[in-house]
């Protein structure tokens, strides 16, 4: 259980967020963050990533951290799943206000061994 004023504050963000977007519909997208810098997907591994989520799910969409505020916040509180590596990018699951699968990806001897 979170605190109430923690609890207070999610649902009045989640409110300013339902009014921004609405609500996620048909068409929610799995959301795969691939940021330009930090621990990212090499294209090898990003193509084969979209690739395989793409024969699971119609929608696909690769995060880059270029879209608007609005688009951004949009996009990850419609998205029905999100796949990451740990951090920053995947705080922004807080915007979901439904159901959502997070997938966060991590490797057990660095970016070179994996």
């Amino acid at each position: 259980d979170l605190p109430d004023d923690v609890a207070e504050s999610v649902a009045s963000l989640h409110k300013d967020v339902r009014r921004l977007v609405g609500s996620k519909g048909d068409d929610a997208p799995v959301v795969i963050i691939h940021r330009r810098e930090g621990r990212t997907f090499d294209e090898l591994s990003l193509q084969r990533l979209t690739l395989s989520f793409r024969k699971l799910h119609r929608r696909v969409v690769v995060w880059t951290c270029c879209q608007t505020q609005a688009e951004h916040i949009q996009l990850f509180a419609t998205a029905s799943a999100v796949v990451g590596w740990p951090g920053a990018g995947l705080v922004n699951t807080v915007f979901s206000f439904q159901q959502l699968c997070v997938l966060e990806i991590t490797t057990k001897n660095g970016l070179t061994e994996t």
